[in-house]
Order: C-alpha cells, then sequence, then structure tokens
C-alpha cells in the first residue's frame, strides 16, 4: 500500500516519474493481485508506449478482471475505447464507473467527450451541465466546459473559461496548457511560450511541456532554441520516447543525418517492437545512401508489421 500511494504521489503531485514506476513495480511485485497497483503500474507504461491504451490489450482486460468495480481501471478501458474510436463502448464503460461512484465529475465530462467526438453537441452539453449542477463554478467544471469549446472551435469562449480556471487555481498547469495549445492552433507563438513557460515554471519536472515549447520554437522557426528544449526533456524523462521522436525529426530538417540516427536508435531501444521507427531509421540511411543498411532496417521492420510500408 505504501508503495501504491508512493507511486501515485510522485506520478500526480511531485511529478518523478521514474520513482513512480519504480514503487508501482514494488507495489505489483509484493501482491501481484492489487489491481490498483497494477493499473498504476500500466499507467506509467501507456504514458511512455501510448499503444498499450488499447481494449484489447491483454493486460489491460486482465487488471480489470482483478477488480471489475475499481474506478480506475474502469476509467482507462473507457479511456481505451474512446482512443480506438468506439465512443458507444466507451460511454457504457463510463456510465459502469457512475453505478460505482455517481459523484464522480470528471465522469461525467469523460461521457460528454465522448458525445463531443460524434459531434453530438447537445448531449455533451447536456452532461456538463449535470457536472456543474453538482459542483457549481468548480475549478474542475470550468475546465470540462473549456475542453466542450476547444472541441467545437469557439476558442475564445473557451479561453473565458480556461482564464476562471487560473484564477481559481493560480498553481495548475492544466489551464495554462490548455491556453497554450490554442494558441498554437491560431499561430499565436507568443501567447503559446507565455503559457509553455508558466507550466515549466509550476511543474519543472514535466519533460511534456519542454516538447511542446520546442514544437513551438520549431514552428516559429528557430531550430536551435528548439533544440534546447528537446535535449532538456531527453535529460529530464529519458523514457519519455516523444523526446527522441523530436529530436530526430529537427536533426532531419537540419539535414544532420548522424544525430537523427542517433535519436532514432534510441526509439528502437525504447520500443524495438514498433515498426515506424525501424522504418524511419531506414529513411535516413536511404538519405545517407548507404542501402545496405536501410534494407536491414526495412526487413527487421517487415518482421514486425508485414504490412509496414517500403520505399522501392
Amino acid at each position: 500500500t505504501a508503495n501504491r500511494v508512493l507511486s501515485f504521489y510522485y506520478f500526480y503531485m511531485d511529478p518523478d516519474f521514474e520513482k513512480s514506476k519504480l514503487h508501482a513495480q514494488k507495489a505489483v511485485d509484493l501482491d501481484p493481485k492489487d489491481a490498483e497497483a497494477a493499473i498504476r503500474l500500466f499507467v506509467i507504461k501507456a504514458r511512455e508506449n501510448k499503444k498499450l491504451l488499447s481494449p484489447d490489450n491483454k493486460d489491460l482486460l486482465s487488471i480489470h478482471e482483478l477488480n471489475p468495480n475499481l474506478i480506475s481501471t474502469n476509467y482507462y478501458l473507457g479511456l481505451s475505447y474512446k482512443l480506438a474510436g468506439n465512443y458507444a463502448k466507451a460511454i457504457e464503460q463510463y456510465q459502469k464507473i457512475l453505478e460505482i461512484s455517481p459523484k464522480t465529475i470528471s465522469i461525467y465530462a469523460d461521457i460528454s467527450g465522448a458525445y463531443a467526438e460524434q459531434e453530438k453537441w447537445e448531449e455533451a452539453l447536456k452532461w456538463l451541465d449535470k457536472a456543474d449542477e453538482m459542483q457549481p463554478s468548480s475549478f474542475q467544471v470550468q475546465i470540462h466546459y473549456a475542453n466542450y469549446f476547444i472541441k467545437k472551435k469557439e476558442y475564445k469562449k473557451a479561453n473565458e473559461y480556461l482564464n476562471l480556471a487560473k484564477k481559481l487555481q493560480p498553481k495548475s498547469t492544466i489551464p495554462y496548457e490548455a491556453i497554450a495549445n490554442i494558441a498554437i492552433r491560431e499561430k499565436n507563438y507568443p501567447e503559446a511560450i507565455a503559457n509553455l513557460q508558466k507550466c515549466i515554471e509550476l511543474e519543472p519536472k514535466r519533460a511534456t511541456f519542454l516538447n511542446q515549447l520546442g514544437y513551438v520554437y520549431k514552428q516559429k522557426g528557430e531550430p536551435e532554441t528548439a533544440l534546447k528544449h528537446f535535449i532538456k526533456a531527453t535529460q529530464i524523462e529519458p523514457k519519455l520516447i516523444v523526446s527522441y521522436d523530436n529530436l530526430a525529426n529537427l536533426y532531419l530538417s537540419l539535414k544532420k543525418l548522424e544525430m537523427a540516427i542517433k535519436s532514432y536508435e534510441k526509439c528502437i531501444e525504447l520500443e524495438p517492437s514498433n515498426s515506424y521507427y525501424l522504418r524511419a531509421i531506414a529513411e535516413v540511411f536511404i538519405e545517407k545512401e548507404d542501402y545496405d543498411t536501410a534494407i536491414s532496417y526495412y526487413n527487421k521492420a517487415k518482421e514486425i508489421d508485414p504490412n509496414e510500408h517500403m520505399i522501392d
């Protein structure tokens, strides 16, 4: 129990994902049938590899079987359905959570989000209004309303709710990150940078914000500044694959092929069964006119995924 709680603490309260993973693993080793510890470990691994969030994932299904009435296992199963585009099953799974815990406000928002993905706006808003009735004008509800308007691409309205949320919880990164993402969509890069810098100030151990900031500088046409942020992201979270993917793409755009290869090699080390990175590194070797090495990587990619696209 202590290890499980420590894992939760290092994931959410004082982000240190390596420590969170270490304690989750210890908890699972001590009690393999502890569903809360198992789902905690699964969530950390899914953060490193998004492909694990699949409704067909055997580990996720077996964790759910350990305790079918645990909110978190039902939530991630619902999320996996949502990511797979099966919104009906996602909603069904979320409604199971409300049967277990009718006052879990975030689930009303998740159901709303599933309807919004289908552009069923009235149904989506109805579920948010239910949440607002239970917790009027709360921080959480302001964020959910903002997300609703973001999906509708009504960014001015979304920003109104996000600014309210900032006043309610000035130390939360959630509204700042959302405002930054809206600014990126509108190509308002100074606004995006200011809000991402605030996120980094509030949570300096989160590599995600550094990756986003690097992306903004890349879009701004400042590749060297982008590079610094991507590199720092790898130093803070050495196992977060998106940082190395970002580095590889940036090095490619700068024609620094050897550095791009090193970055893709790190991606392959972290996800050896991901054929995308094997194909990506093969294409870098084609640019280097090292065709034998390129073919060897293509063949590895084909072994993993026979449908993997290859350049003639």
